[in-house]
């Protein structure tokens, strides 16, 4: 019986490969002799390589070894699924958005600033809104987020008066429809980043912050558009006050909701154990 170590891949011994073996760290082939070259001028030019040693061992005294490693199984693709609770804070996040678009954001003084037993509220120019899709997206999660606001871009878009402005088709050009467009990218960035470390103050903050900053980018982009394709009458409103009017001017009553939002998530998802 004739065994071969081979230091790399033969194109000969290869093909004739019967059992393999392992002796003393060689890797050894076992293959009959007539399945050896025809030619026998080639022998010598395998065998005077280092890197192929010919060698004759006793075939019987050597333990079969598997001539090839186990494969392991290809892992499973990951699908994209959608559970239950994800369905379900999906919904709650579609009614949330609807009822902050119609609830104005305020803020009061201490207790002790109060007269006559009234409450003065000071409204800080934005609404729940983008509170109601940075809530869903800390407590949710990123999935149920996004299928909430796009949910509420549909319904808007079909006719339903669930925008600030009223609802439609018509609303496409409309200034402000670039930042309602931002909610869906927001809405996934900050799911993401809120579950990405444990419930804490500040990266529910973080989390909130990263999504008005998505919004705002998003917003500004469609606007520029829309002075590109003249859906804006520049003449009217040049896009330095437009961009004053959706952005700049609600920045800091949006961030003083973001603020509220986080410490609202916070609680609850302790509350919640999650």
């Amino acid at each position: 019986m004739i065994c071969v170590s081979l230091g790399q891949s033969s194109p000969i011994f290869s093909r004739n490969r019967r059992v393999q073996y392992k002796f003393f760290g060689f890797t050894c082939l076992n293959f009959h002799p007539s399945s050896l070259p025809a030619d026998s001028s080639l022998f010598p030019l395998y065998t005077n390589r280092p890197a192929f040693q010919l060698v004759v061992y006793n075939a019987m005294a050597m333990k079969p070894s598997p001539s090839r490693r186990r494969r392991r199984a290809p892992a499973k693709s990951q699908r994209f699924r959608i559970t239950l609770t994800e369905l379900l804070w999906a919904l709650i996040g579609l009614l949330l958005t609807i009822g902050g678009t119609l609830l104005k954001a305020s803020t009061t003084g201490v207790p002790w600033t109060w007269a006559n037993g009234q409450v003065p509220l000071h409204f800080l120019g934005v609404s729940y809104q983008i509170g109601a899709v940075m809530l869903v997206g800390c407590l949710g999660g990123r999935n149920a987020a996004v299928m909430s606001q796009i949910a509420y871009l549909s319904l808007g878009l079909a006719g339903f008066q669930v925008f600030s402005q009223g609802g439609g088709m018509q609303y496409l050009t409309e200034p402000s429809f670039g930042y309602l467009l931002g909610f869906v990218p927001a809405a996934w960035v900050c799911g993401y980043i809120a579950f990405k470390a444990p419930p804490r103050l500040e990266s529910l903050a973080f989390s909130g912050l990263c999504g008005v900053i998505v919004i705002h980018i998003v917003g500004i982009a469609y606007l520029i558009l829309s002075y590109l394709l003249k859906w804006i009458d520049a003449a009217s409103m040049p896009f330095t006050k437009a961009l004053m009017t959706y952005s700049v001017n609600l920045l800091p009553g949006q961030l003083a909701v973001i603020c509220a939002i986080a410490v609202l998530a916070y609680c609850l998802r302790r509350v919640m154990f999650y």
